[in-house]
């Protein structure tokens, strides 16, 4: 019975030898397979941090950017209030001029209005109370061509003054002058307050 019990005792240490073998292939492969899906999640948890602070990036660019816009704006509309502000003043500055600039004004305007013939000037009470003996002769002598008269009505105007030549009437109330070149005065003033 030596024999059998040897070489039993040999397939049994044979078997148990490839058994072990096999096992320690298996945790071997099963340690690498782990290892492989550690690796593949690390990989996956990087892309994954990656993107959210990419997105965080760009959350914060936005709100920065909006926060600028924001801002660009209010400035915006502080300097269009200062603008408003400048233009209804010069407009207030024109009518509390003293008479001698005010009429030197209006005469500037008249002789540069491109009037000619017979025409009549129509001013608010307020002006014709005040207007210069000479003012319309001083006007006809600067403008080659013009005859002015006083019209007898009065104007519903705050200042400037309006000509009429044959029932057409021409308008250059200060404020309507000031209305109709709103927009370039407010480029003007826009452009000078950003230097």
């Amino acid at each position: 019975m030596g024999g059998i019990e040897a070489i039993t005792a040999k397939i049994l240490d044979d078997a148990r030898r490839e058994a072990k073998a096999a096992e320690d292939a298996a945790q071997k492969k099963a340690k690498e397979r782990l290892e492989a899906e550690r690796q593949k999640m690390r990989a996956e948890q990087k892309k994954y941090e990656e993107k959210r602070a990419r997105e965080a990036q760009l959350t914060a660019e936005r709100a920065e950017a909006a926060d600028r816009q924001r801002a660009a704006q209010q400035r915006m509309r502080v300097r269009m209030e200062v603008i408003e502000e400048i233009i209804k003043k010069s407009g207030e500055s024109i009518l509390a001029m003293s008479d001698k600039d005010y009429f030197a004004a209006l005469k500037k305007l008249i002789t540069s209005s491109g009037a000619k013939g017979e025409c009549e000037l129509i001013l608010n009470s307020r002006d014709k109370a005040r207007m210069p003996e000479d003012f319309l002769s001083e006007c006809e002598s600067a403008a080659c061509g013009l005859k002015l008269s006083l019209a007898e009505e009065n104007a519903s105007i705050s200042g400037g003054f309006i000509i009429r030549k044959n029932r057409i009437e021409e308008n250059f109330a200060i404020e309507d002058i000031i209305e109709f070149r709103h927009d370039e005065l407010c480029d003007m003033l826009n452009a000078f307050l950003k230097e």
